[in-house]
């Protein structure tokens, strides 16, 4: 399905979310990424219980008011590039439950134009990721969380978008692919024709989708 809609969707640039939307068995790496959490928070606040590590994460998001755990940690004090070198290690040589699939590789494939990887994690993270996923040579750049804007912007803020606004400031056809719907809202609320792809494999959400859905990309 999502290779049929791709070759239907004839735009000049794509940009694609990684985690849940190039891939969708997420709960391997997302163990692994919240194991390395969880151990900054415990070295950082004294913490020796995964639990408790796991219930400050969770408060450092409500006491900064904001909806990811690094950044949480990052308005707490917690250094970035400590955050994303640690995070990059965790998923590194390890056993993810992630693989190459020729049906993801086709799919991307599909999505003829310039492909730019668009996520809210660390690039070095992400690099890791979709090497190990065997895509990484199918995407033009990969833009991480640290090269969206001034200071630590993420989608859903506009200023997240902005490298989907020049593109279509220059006249190009762009197609956003993402697995969050509020991510997927925000740029429909760009209001400048912009093509919007939401993966979800849960029909109520699928509902929602204000353009385009597919299930997956595996």
């Amino acid at each position: 399905m999502a290779k049929r809609l791709f070759e239907r969707l004839k735009a000049d640039q794509w940009f694609f979310d990684m985690d849940g939307t190039v891939y969708s068995q997420i709960d391997g790496v997302y163990e692994r990424v919240l194991a390395c959490y969880q151990e900054i928070v415990k070295e950082r606040y004294r913490i020796d219980d995964p639990k408790d590590a796991t219930n400050k994460l969770f408060e450092l998001k409500r006491e900064h008011d904001v909806p990811l755990f690094w950044a949480g940690m990052v308005a707490d004090g917690v250094p970035f590039e400590e955050i994303a070198r640690r995070q990059a290690a965790a998923v590194s040589g390890v056993d993810l439950g992630i693989a190459p699939s020729s049906i993801r590789e086709n799919n991307i494939r599909a999505a003829k134009g310039r492909r730019t990887i668009l996520t809210n994690s660390p690039e070095p993270y992400a690099r890791v990721i979709l090497a190990t996923l065997g895509v990484d040579h199918l995407f033009a750049a990969l833009i991480g969380v640290e090269s969206m804007g001034q200071g630590f912007v993420y989608k859903p803020q506009r200023e997240a978008f902005a490298p989907l606004l020049e593109a279509r400031r220059a006249g190009q056809q762009v197609v956003f692919v993402d697995d969050e719907l509020p991510n997927i809202f925000a740029v429909e609320e760009l209001d400048v024709g912009i093509v919007t792809v939401f993966v979800s494999p849960d029909p109520r959400l699928q509902a929602r989708a204000p353009q385009y859905w597919v299930a997956s990309l595996d």
